[in-house]
This record gives structure tokens, C-alpha cells and sequence, in this order.
């Protein structure tokens, strides 16, 4: 008996209270709303723990650089006429109210942008709440971007504060040339000047190749494995599973996502789930998931080793920079290093060419994932591999061959020049069989052969495995002896899996010679007589008896056809010479008329015989040349576990049904 939801009360879901009144809170849910309230007490005070860190340490360092520029923030006026030695004395506190100064800004401003860095994300977020709502899930891209924006704000800032505060200070300038001051020339404010400019220079590198590396990330993780992360979490059902039973689990209010979790795991559109089905469905999304783990893996390490090469490029830029700037002895060799650069580059030309190509190949290209079974053809050859891909790396890609199991190791490089059909992304895939059969087999023959495999196809036992539709062609005609027929079959489900693509391949062979077999359908001829596909014997026999053997080899073929009982015994011409009567009144002129007629009458049921066997010949042709119906893109609608051809949903409601090729 079903339970009435809508009238169920709360002591029924929590329990009666314990004291039997209906004011106290019941035990589950104070027991939920205390681990709640736990939960948002230790989050919060993780959160104003670190605050109150933060504040201390920024208020303390900032006291401690502002006292001296409280000191000596009153400057008096310098007198036009100075000895060396007032100069000096007078301009100490200006030098020590600039250089805190400088370092008071540039701590503030490191400060600023750490805290720019932390909020920026969840204020991203509550204005996307308002603004628009889809954008709300970019926060953590900004969150991410912190540490960068902390570097090119602070250093920029502080290369602004030198510059402003000392390098174009122009006290400070005359005081770098007095003698015995802490700054003796002007090169102690020139390098601290380059040197700032250089590291922002850096930051905004930096800055602008994490922006690289983050849409690369979110590029290949979004595109390889949200989908399949999606399709992997299914749950686990009975032996015949249906979209009822899942509601009745999840409950009333949630048959919507019910449906939804049918869906997901009915990929074959049957209404129903048995239970090998579903443990070959469980099984395969065991074997994704860890799939996804390793190709996550693997993507993350090629992602990080671009990360640290890139980094390492920028670096050694900069710092040569610096070197030409500021070691003299590189002045004078720079023609020739630039030489030696240029060697080196074309040294290394061939190792950076594979790298930019292996980089291209798997996070922009990515023509495969882990786990996925391909199709690899090389252009020397014409035929392909079979392959499974194991792990990945920016200059190579390791795979498991799927005849001898054994690991093959291919460069990225050759790869990229390489074909590669992607059997797991091609969803269901199609069996073509083709064989050769004589030039004498009738249309009606070929019929019987397309009605029988589409009779196995619709089988219930075969049903799930394949769609109900078979092609049928004839593709050549060869030495005007034989003729080339091509069998399309549509499986369900793609080959990714190996086991399954045997057993299912298999299954279509041996209905196909079955159905060749039942049929009688000859092949080829061999050769003229006499060779060794046709064998010639020569047997003496009275005319008797070879009369008798044709005539009984000619009956077990027919009775052995598929359609035996159908037009198996022709009219044959008989002529009645019961009424030919030779006498005196009867001369040789009414036994001739008789005798004309008789055959007139056999000529008329043989002409007539060979035009039902040529309409039957029409017909099937005409059969066999219909344009099939226009493909839609996936399997068949159903309606309520059956197919149907109409335009009603399983919900009752009327849709249209759009057909795409």
C-alpha cells in the first residue's frame, strides 16, 4: 500500500518528542542543527583567526616604518650658501623620511593588494548574483589569479614610490655626490631603479602566462572531462531496471531527476535495464572514472611542466637583460653571444619544435582521453591499429594495442600527422560485411537475406544490441560472374569495449551465414570446369536414372528454400491426347487442331509463369533500391519502453520530432 506523503506529519519523519509535546525541537534535527552551527562557528573562526593575524602583522610593520617618516616629515629650508658639511647634516633626515617613505608605500600597497587579491573573488560573486546569474560560477577563476595580481600591483607600485620618492628627487640626487654619504654615485639609485623595473616587467609576464596556463586548464578539464565525469555517476538498480523504480527511491517530489538517471544509464533507449546490462554499465563507469583520474593526472603534470618551462623562458630573458645592462664585460662580447644564441636555436630547433608540437597535440587538439579506444592509420599504410590510450605527455603518448596486448609508445610529433578515429567518442557504431555471391542470385534472394537479418535484428534476445535496420547493396559487379554485397548493421553502443564488440560481432556472422545458408544463396563461380573449384567427375548412368537424380537433386533444393510453400509446383503443359481418336470420321486435320491448341495452352501458362516470376523479380528490386527513411541523430524514439513513430513524448504531451542527418 502506498503512503500518502502529502499527509504525513512531522513525528513521523523525526520521531514524537520525549516529552510528548509538540514545542520541543525533535532529536534529529537539533542533532543537524548542531552540527551545522559547529560547522559555521569553526569556518567562521578560521576566518577571523587569520584576519586578526593578518591585521596585527600589517599594524605592526607599519608603525615601525611610520615612525621615521612621522619624525621627520617637517623639513626645514636649505640655506643657498651650505658648507659640505651643513649639507650633509641637514639632508640625513630628508634621505631617512624618503627611503621609509618608499618602503611604507610600497609595504602598504602589498597589503592592499593581498586583500584586493582575496575579496575580489567573493565580491566577482555577489555582483554576478544580481547582474547575471550564469557568471557566477567564474569566482574561482579569480580566486586563483591572486597571487599574480598581488605581484604586478605591489611591484608596480613600488617601482612608481622609488622613482617618485628618490630616483627624481632632487635632494637626494645632490646628496649621492657628496663624499662620505651612504650612497657615494648615482649607480646604487640606478640599479635599485632597473632592478624594480625589470621585476615588474617580470610580474606582468608572470601575470599574463598564468592567464595562459589557467584558460589552458580550463579549457582541457572542461572540454575531456565534465561530460564524462557526469556520465560516470549512476547509480546501481535491480535486475530490470525502470524509471519508475528510481522515482520510488528518490521519492515522490524528485521524478524529474529520476527520469534524468534513467537516461543517463539506458543508453540503448530499450525502456528497461537488465541486470548484465547494468553490471557491464557499472563496470565500464568504474573503468572512466579511473580513467578521468588519470587523465586529470596526467593533464595537471603536462600543464605544470608548460607552467615551469614557460616561468624558466621568462626568467633566463630577464636576467639577460639585466646582465647586458649592468656587467660591462657583457657589453663588449653581446655581437657574439647574439651569435651564439642563434646557434643554439637552430642546435635546438628540432627538441623545441617537438615540444610546441606535443603542446598543441594534447591540450589544444586533444583528440583522445585516457582510457579511449582508437583507430590509428599511418599515412605509409593502409591499414590501421587498434589501440587503447594509457597515459600522456607533452613529447609522448603510451597505448595498449588491442590484438597482443602490448604497449606501444608514439611521439606526439608523428602523431600529429597521423589519422585518428575515436571509436569511444563516435557513440554507435556500424558492422559492414561484405561478400561475393553469383551473378545467377535473384532479387528475391537478396530480399529473403535483408527480411532475415532484420528478423534477427528485431529478435528479443538481439534487440538491445542492434538497431532493427539493415542495409543491404550491391556494390560492383566483377567479371560480369559475381556480385559485391555490402551489409550495414548499426550497433547500439560503440566497440570501446573489447569483449562486448567481439561477442556482438560474433553474434552478426553467424546470422549472416545462417541466413546464406537457409537461403541457398551460390557464390561465385570457381572457373570452367575441370579446375579445382569445379571439380568434373564422369559417372555412366542410363538416361533413367539421370533423369530421376536431376529431378530429385531440383526438389531438395526447392524444399529446402525459405519459401518452399510458396508457388513450388507450376502449372506444368500437359497435352491430353485422351480425345485424339484416329478413325474414319476424324481425319489427321482435327488431331492437328487439337494438338495445336494443347500447346498453344502450355505455351500461354509458361509465358504467364515468367511474368509472375518477373514482377516477383521487379518487385524485390524495387524493394531493394528504397530510400530508406531520413536518419535522426541517435536511436529510435520510444514511447513507454516501445518504439513509436509519432510525435507523443512518454509524458502524454504532444512535441515535435526534429530529424537531423
Amino acid at each position: 500500500m502506498e503512503k500518502n506523503y502529502s499527509k504525513i506529519q512531522g513525528s513521523e519523519v523525526f520521531g514524537a518528542p520525549p516529552d510528548g509535546s509538540s514545542d520541543n525541537i525533535p532529536p534529529k534535527a537539533a542533532q543537524s542543527h548542531s552540527t551545522a552551527s559547529a560547522s559555521w562557528f569553526s569556518h567562521n573562526g578560521r576566518f577571523i583567526l587569520w584576519f586578526v593575524k593578518f591585521v596585527v602583522v600589517w599594524a605592526v610593520v607599519s608603525v615601525l616604518l611610520a615612525i621615521p617618516v612621522a619624525i621627520y616629515r617637517d623639513i626645514e629650508n636649505f640655506p643657498e650658501e651650505a658648507t659640505p658639511e651643513e649639507l650633509k647634516e641637514r639632508l640625513r633626515p630628508l634621505y631617512i623620511y624618503n627611503v621609509f617613505t618608499f618602503l611604507l608605500v610600497s609595504w602598504v600597497s602589498i597589503a592592499f593588494f593581498y586583500l584586493l587579491g582575496t575579496t575580489l573573488p567573493y565580491i566577482f560573486r555577489f555582483i554576478a548574483r544580481y547582474v547575471n546569474p550564469a557568471h557566477t560560477r567564474y569566482w574561482r577563476i579569480v580566486r586563483v589569479m591572486r597571487k599574480p595580481l598581488c605581484f604586478v600591483g605591489s611591484l608596480f607600485v613600488s617601482f612608481l614610490a622609488f622613482d617618485y620618492c628618490v630616483a627624481f628627487n632632487g635632494l637626494i640626487t645632490i646628496a649621492a655626490g657628496i663624499e662620505g654619504y651612504p650612497w657615494q654615485s648615482h649607480v646604487a639609485i640606478e640599479f635599485i631603479s632597473d632592478f624594480l623595473e625589470q621585476c615588474s616587467l617580470w610580474a606582468l609576464f608572470y601575470f599574463f602566462e598564468k592567464i595562459i596556463i589557467l584558460y589552458t586548464t580550463i579549457h582541457y578539464h572542461f572540454r575531456s572531462d565534465l561530460g564524462r565525469i557526469w556520465m560516470s555517476m549512476v547509480p546501481m538498480g535491480k535486475d530490470c531496471l525502470k524509471a519508475s523504480d528510481i522515482a520510488e527511491v528518490l521519492g515522490p517530489f524528485r521524478k524529474e531527476e529520476a527520469e534524468k538517471y534513467f537516461k543517463t544509464l539506458d543508453q540503448n533507449e530499450m525502456g528497461d535495464i537488465r541486470l548484465d546490462e547494468m553490471e557491464w554499465t557499472v563496470t565500464e563507469a568504474g573503468k572512466v572514472r579511473n580513467a578521468i583520474y588519470r587523465g586529470m593526472q596526467n593533464a595537471d603534470h603536462c600543464i605544470n611542466t608548460l607552467d615551469w618551462i614557460l616561468l624558466l623562458f621568462i626568467a633566463v630573458i630577464m636576467v639577460f637583460f639585466i646582465m647586458v645592462e649592468w656587467v660591462p664585460n657583457l657589453k663588449a662580447v653581446q655581437d657574439t653571444l647574439k651569435f651564439f644564441s642563434l646557434g643554439v636555436a637552430f642546435a635546438i630547433g628540432r627538441s623545441v619544435h617537438h615540444f610546441l608540437a606535443g603542446v598543441v597535440f594534447i591540450l589544444f587538439d586533444h583528440p583522445y582521453d585516457i582510457g579511449d579506444r582508437i583507430e590509428l592509420w599511418s599515412g605509409q599504410s593502409n591499414q590501421s591499429v587498434n589501440l587503447f590510450v594509457e597515459r600522456q605527455s607533452l613529447l609522448y603518448t603510451v597505448f595498449r594495442r588491442a590484438d597482443n596486448w602490448m604497449e606501444l609508445q608514439v611521439g606526439n610529433e608523428f602523431l600529429q600527422q597521423c589519422r585518428i578515429e575515436n571509436v569511444t567518442r563516435s557513440g554507435s557504431n556500424r558492422q559492414a560485411v561484405t561478400m561475393m555471391v553469383d551473378i545467377r542470385t535473384s532479387f528475391k534472394d537478396l530480399t529473403l537475406l535483408k527480411n532475415e537479418l532484420e528478423a534477427f535484428m528485431k529478435h528479443p534476445d538481439n534487440k538491445r544490441d542492434f538497431l532493427p535496420n539493415v542495409a543491404l547493396a550491391i556494390t560492383a559487379v566483377h567479371e560480369l560472374n559475381k556480385l559485391e554485397l555490402r551489409l550495414v548493421i548499426t550497433h547500439r553502443t560503440n566497440w570501446s569495449i573489447e569483449p562486448l564488440r567481439a561477442a556482438r560481432c560474433m553474434k552478426v556472422m553467424t546470422a549472416v551465414v545462417a541466413a546464406v545458408r537457409k537461403i541457398r544463396i551460390l557464390r561465385p563461380d570457381a572457373g570452367p570446369l575441370g579446375q579445382p573449384g569445379r571439380p568434373l567427375f564422369n559417372v555412366m548412368l542410363t538416361e533413367k536414372e539421370a533423369n530421376e537424380r536431376m529431378e530429385r537433386l531440383r526438389e531438395e533444393a526447392t524444399s529446402a528454400r525459405v519459401d518452399a510453400g510458396v508457388g513450388d509446383n507450376p502449372p506444368e503443359a500437359i497435352i491430353d491426347v485422351t480425345n485424339i481418336q484416329r478413325g474414319e470420321d476424324i481425319g489427321p486435320e482435327g488431331d492437328l487442331d487439337k494438338v495445336r491448341m494443347a500447346m498453344e495452352e502450355a505455351a500461354f501458362m509458361r509465358r504467364s509463369e515468367r511474368e509472375v516470376r518477373a514482377e516477383e523479380e521487379k518487385k524485390a528490386m524495387a524493394a531493394l533500391g528504397k530510400l530508406p527513411p531520413l536518419p535522426h541523430k541517435g536511436p529510435p524514439v520510444r514511447q513507454e519502453g516501445a518504439l513509436c513513430t509519432g510525435a507523443e513524448t512518454t509524458t502524454g504531451k504532444r512535441a515535435t520530432l526534429q530529424f537531423r542527418g
